[in-house]
């Protein structure tokens, strides 16, 4: 009873293994969706902190403006003065992050160009060498 059992596991295992296997795209290929899906994700949520760098920046600016004239008029409190001070931070802050999203998306176009140039070049065979 045992071996039988045995026997038909074996079988099923064999013929299980022997079937067609599952292709796989090639490294290249995963590596250059998954560098794409990163550069759309990175490609969103630009705009967004674009909307906010540009309010950021009218605050500081409108912001900036009053504590001026206020400093001319010789009234300028520590208040406004520190307040300033925070919207500046908080202005660089953003603008900090929207640069270095800019700056991501530039790099992984350009790693995904090195990927798929280093694709072609392993698909192309070398003409230009003779054998000997």
């Amino acid at each position: 009873m045992k071996t039988k059992i045995l026997f038909t596991v074996v079988v099923l295992t064999l013929l299980c293994s022997c079937g067609k296997k599952p292709k796989y795209p090639p490294y290249h290929e995963i590596k250059a969706h998954r560098i794409d899906s990163m550069i759309n994700a990175a490609e969103q949520s630009i705009p967004a902190l674009d909307s906010l760098l540009q309010h950021a920046q009218h605050s500081f600016d409108s912001l900036s403006q009053r504590v001026e004239a206020n400093k001319k008029a010789l009234k300028a409190t520590e208040a406004e003065l520190n307040k300033l001070a925070a919207a500046r931070l908080h202005r660089d802050s953003v603008k900090v992050l929207f640069d270095t999203q800019c700056a991501r998306v530039k790099f992984l176009h350009r790693k995904l160009e090195e990927v798929t140039q280093k694709a072609a070049s392993k698909a192309k065979p070398d003409s230009g060498k003779t054998a000997k």
